[in-house]
């Protein structure tokens, strides 16, 4: 079986301290510097413990939306609003399951770093790329240097077109440079296909595209907000248009469930089974309830020329998840995807949130760091085992020997931590 990093990384002290001395650290050569001595142990470690498809960590980036904003000019940091924008400009607020005017629920962050005040911006001009040169992204670098070190298979992340549109227009603010959020969505489309040509130029094997906005329709009340349907056609019609684009690497998304959404089932109002049906991706990523069969049966209308990217490992808890629990969700969902087109991977990405708070924390200098590595680790003699016994109790046995010998070590560890 094939393994998978998701995305982020827990990141190492020094570079959360980079984080700290401004907005303008991309021009900094020595942080520069920092970031790929960092991001070449990162990318050994995974090579190392046996994940065939990685990549840097995403260490560079101080924010999940923030490396688009980072790599572009049009942008106005605002701290205000939640990362999801309705159509009259008011935010949704996830977690409370209510909209807020842009004004009445100012965005703050209990660990502020000047860099991250980019995370809640609003487009307020054209964008273009950074001194009109795509070269000059976030992501031409972190494709260098991924492709630089790594050995096998690479990835790289980037977030969805929809995902930016809902986190950054406001029917007020941005309207002198995009009267219609179309308008804003299909020119992120456009920078996205120019972007993407040169990912492709660099060899980065598979182009991953991350939502945690569309998840957000699972809550019923947001449903009588917004049509759900015109949301997917958003979603879907604008990454199809990019993967149209896409020549030799592998397409992939991953769909972001977030705490808030994991007691409602995937089964619900059919936003997976239409996504499903619609989207032409080569690896659809997702974290799956092995325990709610509501949450499972969407992957009836799973696409035939598609990878299943499991979610089988959860990156929010430092203990190491053991072979049984895999392996039953494995075959509950072998019942709808065929095993040979299953590639196995982490519930999420493993990195700080934005305010730098996480089960997993950083990590002092360069050493690696055994929380998420012994996690993967375990995850590759998992996938290691399938392949060798196939989908059976032999598998299993062969699996749980490993995890306990790898887990008394990794226990060893956490007490000096």
């Amino acid at each position: 079986m094939i393994t998978s990093v998701l995305g982020s990384l827990p990141r190492p002290k020094m570079i959360e301290r980079a984080y700290n001395i401004g907005k303008d650290i991309y021009s900094d050569h020595n942080i520069i510097k920092i970031f790929e001595l960092c991001a070449s142990n990162i990318i050994k470690s995974q090579e190392q413990v046996g994940i065939n498809i990685v990549n840097d960590g995403e260490i560079q980036r101080p924010g999940y939306i923030s490396v688009f904003y980072a790599s572009f000019e049009g942008y106005l940091p605002t701290a205000i609003g939640e990362p999801f924008i309705l159509d009259d400009g008011s935010s949704w607020h996830h977690t409370e399951n209510r909209s807020y005017k842009i004004w009445q629920n100012p965005r703050t962050d209990i660990n502020y770093m000047p860099c991250r005040a980019l995370n809640s911006s609003i487009v307020v001009d054209k964008i273009s790329f950074k001194k009109q040169n795509v070269k000059n992204t976030i992501f031409h670098r972190e494709s260098e240097v991924i492709k630089k070190y790594a050995r096998y298979g690479t990835k790289i992340t980037l977030p969805s077109p929809y995902l930016l549109m809902r986190s950054s227009w406001h029917p007020l603010f941005s309207r002198d440079a995009y009267n219609k959020k179309e308008d804003y969505l299909y020119d992120i489309v456009l920078h996205y296909k120019e972007l993407i040509r040169d990912i492709e130029n660099i060899g980065i094997d598979v182009i991953q595209f991350d939502d945690s906005g569309i998840t957000r329709f699972l809550a019923k009340e947001l449903r009588k907000r917004i049509s759900l349907d015109k949301e997917i056609e958003y979603y879907v019609e604008t990454l199809n248009e990019i993967f149209r684009s896409i020549k030799k690497s592998s397409t992939a998304v991953h769909i972001c469930r977030s705490d808030n959404h994991k007691k409602i089932p995937w089964g619900t109002c059919g936003l997976l089974n239409k996504i499903f049906k619609s989207l032409n991706v080569s690896q659809f990523g997702i974290e799956l309830n092995e325990n709610d069969p509501e949450d499972i049966l969407p992957l009836k209308d799973f696409r035939d020329n598609a990878f299943l990217l499991l979610g089988i490992i959860d990156s929010s808890h430092r203990i190491l998840d053991h072979p049984k629990k895999m392996f039953d969700l494995l075959k509950k969902v072998n019942k709808y995807v065929d095993i040979s087109r299953i590639i196995l991977s982490s519930s999420c990405g493993f990195s700080p949130n934005i305010s730098g708070i996480s089960a997993l924390g950083s990590y002092d200098e360069f050493r690696t760091d055994p929380v998420p590595i012994y996690k993967l680790k375990n995850l590759a003699m998992f996938a290691q085992a399938v392949s060798n016994y196939g989908l059976n109790n032999l598998a299993l046995k062969h699996a749980e020997n490993q995890y306990l010998s790898l887990n008394k070590i990794h226990e060893n560890l956490l007490k000096y931590e």
